[in-house]
């Protein structure tokens, strides 16, 4: 495989949010056709058409030349679509046990809904092959129906930890919900909603803790068994989006996304409003690091993961690689530099007297979505599928993104 493979497919709908979905794994080689597997995906829409919000299940079918790993065609079909109440403001798909997948849905309307499937694990298996499971008060028809009402605003974020089968739910209302997967909702929520606080993220950390940004800026650090208060946040110096003075200089940020490291909790990324992209130490007892500023990034950060497939920073502790999208169509790959300064209060005293940050970004840019917004990405599961990315924009398209894998030893 010698050059990354990008393709462009058409979903009729402009894209808010997408999430893989677990699948079996290819059957093998047919002749003269090569290995064909499917990247299933949850996508969340809104058709201008019909005028509605869309849940979607769809499919997209990619051969693969035996051995060079090389991508001959990639098609996509819709597999099964449901109105959903509201928009869809985040979107989480969760694998709860064999063969069995969980898709929940936060609501414009505060509501949570709900869709389990299950998924064959077979190689070779066809998604039509996919049952989809819910109970008579979850759908009815065509439509979904509210699985939870959470928040009285939109939910602004929400999480599955499925080791515990428990949900984090954050909403622009100031409430914190924790509520089993399976079984009823709690008679109140984890943190009562207030006035003036409110929630953009939330993702756990471990079985017991999670992590939120808010309008309070910063991050905060809660632990379920110690009640409904932070046990830890950022200082206030390292700035609203861990940028330190060139927060201020920006004018009002506000973090809007985050990812946890899954076998490091201490380690998360955040993306901003203003473009700037930081991993955080969740002890916080080191500033963060900058890995990418507003100017290079080309608009608000609306999705960040970090990045487990690159093997040169995946297995560091100190740097690991950042994957983000923005509002400025850009898909970006970044890494702080080793000799890179943090962004504590003593990295930004020499910048007091400019308003412009100094400091250099080491994001590059993977692709760049002509006039539009690149909404929401998805990195392939497990560590065969983590060369691919999934994206959709406002201009109504999925890319397909197949990374080149290291080679072996590299």
């Amino acid at each position: 495989m010698d050059e990354p493979h990008l393709s462009r497919h058409y979903l009729g709908t402009q894209g808010l949010k997408v999430k893989c979905i677990p699948f079996a794994p290819p059957g093998p080689a047919e002749p003269d056709r090569g290995i064909q597997s499917h990247k299933l995906l949850a996508v969340g829409n809104w058709s201008q058409d019909a005028e509605q919000n869309v849940l979607s299940v769809v499919d997209l079918e990619v051969w693969t030349s035996p051995g060079e790993d090389r991508v001959l065609q990639a098609g996509l079909s819709s597999l099964a679509g449901w109105e959903h109440p509201g928009s869809i403001t985040d979107l989480q798909v969760t694998q709860v046990g064999p063969g069995r997948v969980v898709l929940l849905t936060g609501s414009s309307t505060g509501a949570v809904c709900r869709v389990q499937l299950d998924v064959p694990a077979a190689p070779g298996s066809a998604p039509e092959q996919v049952q989809i499971r819910g109970e008579r008060e979850d759908f009815d028809g065509i439509r979904l129906r509210p699985w939870r009402h959470l928040h009285t605003g939109p939910v602004a974020a929400l999480d599955i930890r499925a080791e515990t089968r428990q949900v984090v739910s954050v909403g622009l209302d100031g409430a914190i919900w924790i509520l089993p997967l399976d079984g009823p909702q709690p008679a109140k929520p984890f943190v009562e909603a207030r006035k003036s606080v409110s929630y953009s993220a939330v993702r756990w950390a471990s079985n017991t803790s999670f992590v939120t940004a808010g309008t309070t800026g910063g991050l905060e650090s809660w632990d379920i068994r110690q009640g409904p208060r932070p046990v830890t946040q950022s200082p206030l110096a390292w700035g609203l989006a861990g940028a330190g003075r060139r927060d201020a200089a920006q004018g009002f940020d506000r973090i809007q996304c985050l990812d946890v490291h899954p076998s490091r909790p201490h380690l998360c990324a955040s993306g901003s409003s203003n473009g700037t992209v930081t991993v955080w130490d969740l002890r916080f007892d080191r500033p963060p690091r900058l890995c990418s500023v507003a100017d290079q990034a080309g608009g608000g950060v609306w999705q960040v993961r970090l990045d487990l497939s690159d093997a040169a920073y995946s297995n560091s502790q100190t740097h690991p690689a950042v994957l983000f999208c923005t509002d400025g169509g850009i898909l970006a790959h970044a890494t702080p530099a080793p000799g890179m300064p943090s962004t504590g209060q003593a990295a930004v005293d020499s910048e007091q007297n400019s308003a412009r940050p100094q400091l250099q970004s080491e994001a590059s840019i993977v692709y760049q979505e002509p006039c539009g917004s690149i909404t929401s990405f998805d990195i392939g599961p497990g560590s065969v599928d983590a060369a691919d990315v999934f994206c959709v924009t406002d201009q109504e398209c999925l890319l397909y993104y197949r990374r080149l894998r290291a080679a072996p030893g590299a």
